[in-house]
């Protein structure tokens, strides 16, 4: 009888804005060592606002590369920069009259990568996509339907509808209204609001359906992948809400990240239970360099810098934890998604 365990396998990405970028050429270097897409050995895959685009990507079957490219050429078109009007406007409208941003661009450039007719059920692995649900005052995971869990819900909803919902930044972009027979009128904000990081969601969905005792799965296996944040902290003591800005919004997304990467780190030494988890965040980032990626400044300057970072933390961490990623390359996903 065979003692070997059954690992169920995690993939998690953080919200950030065009800081995906960064999350996207990390997974790009792990799929060129390994020279299979990362979908193929993940048995679920959580993402949260741009990384919650990124996990629609991936479970798409579409490879990093491309998924990166399309920040890298369509970051300046959905975050407008280059004049001072595109500049100075957004942030006015921002502070006292409506969203930075209009969400027209965001759905055409997303309607040019995915497509307009894509479903939840067309993903190829697992997924879990938080958003909080205004309607109800309450979060919302949209999910690929599952028999474990009699899971039904979201399974024809559009990709886009949940890309836009995922991704509804307060001030940033306006929310979005989903319209669909098993989700009436209901209205999402961004997914960040309660779950940057929803590396944690993850977990509870397999040990709620996949993993432990009479589950096909012995244990969980979660690669979690950051954005960029803050290298130190600063002082600060302006208390409008001019003086927060974007602040105000990255400081709560950065602290949900940062706790729940002390959570499950915690949880991994814990001989009681099965996890073993490691995470990806990007090293030595200056102040300096901090100030050139903001989450909605796609300069010419900002993507090249997100490029190199999440290149360099890639091939870093693919030489630091190649044993570690050679045992889940090793095979593919154990958890085969069944069409109905």
């Amino acid at each position: 009888m065979s003692t070997e365990k059954k690992y169920f396998n995690i993939l998690s990405i953080d919200g950030g804005g065009i800081k995906g970028l960064y999350a996207a050429r990390v997974i790009e270097q792990i799929e060129n060592k390994f020279g299979n897409k990362i979908s193929e050995h993940f048995d679920m895959i959580c993402g949260t606002s741009t990384g919650g685009l990124i996990a629609l990507g991936l479970a798409l079957e579409h490879p990093a590369q491309k998924i990166a490219e399309f920040y890298t050429s369509r970051g300046k078109t959905i975050f407008p920069h280059e004049t001072w009007y595109q500049r100075i406007f957004p942030l006015l409208k921002q502070f006292a009259l409506a969203n930075k941003y209009k969400p027209d661009s965001l759905k055409k450039e997303l309607v040019g990568f995915f497509g307009d007719d894509k479903k939840l059920r067309d993903c190829q692995t697992l997924l879990c996509i938080p958003a909080y649900n205004i309607s109800l005052g309450r979060p919302i995971v949209f999910k690929y339907s599952h028999n474990e869990g009699n899971f039904y819900r979201d399974g024809e909803l559009n990709v886009i509808d949940v890309a836009l919902a995922t991704s509804a930044a307060p001030t940033y972009f306006p929310v979005h209204r989903i319209n669909e027979p098993n989700l009436p009128n209901t209205i999402c904000a961004d997914g960040g609001i309660w779950s940057n990081n929803p590396a944690l969601i993850g977990l509870l969905e397999a040990w709620d359906y996949f993993v432990g005792k009479d589950k096909e799965f012995d244990t969980i296996r979660i690669l979690s992948i950051s954005t960029i944040s803050k290298p130190k902290g600063e002082e600060f003591n302006k208390g409008s809400f001019l003086g927060w800005n974007a602040k105000l919004i990255e400081s709560a997304m950065e602290g949900q990240s940062f706790f729940t990467d002390f959570f499950l780190n915690k949880l991994s030494k814990n001989k009681n239970f099965q996890l073993d988890y490691k995470r990806v965040t990007p090293e030595n980032i200056s102040p300096n360099q901090y100030k050139k990626i903001e989450m909605d400044l796609a300069s010419k300057e900002s993507i090249e810098l997100l490029n190199n970072i999440g290149c360099n933390s890639g091939v870093e961490f693919v030489t630091k934890e190649n044993a570690w990623l050679s045992q889940i390359f090793s095979t593919t996903k154990q958890y085969l998604i069944t069409k109905s």
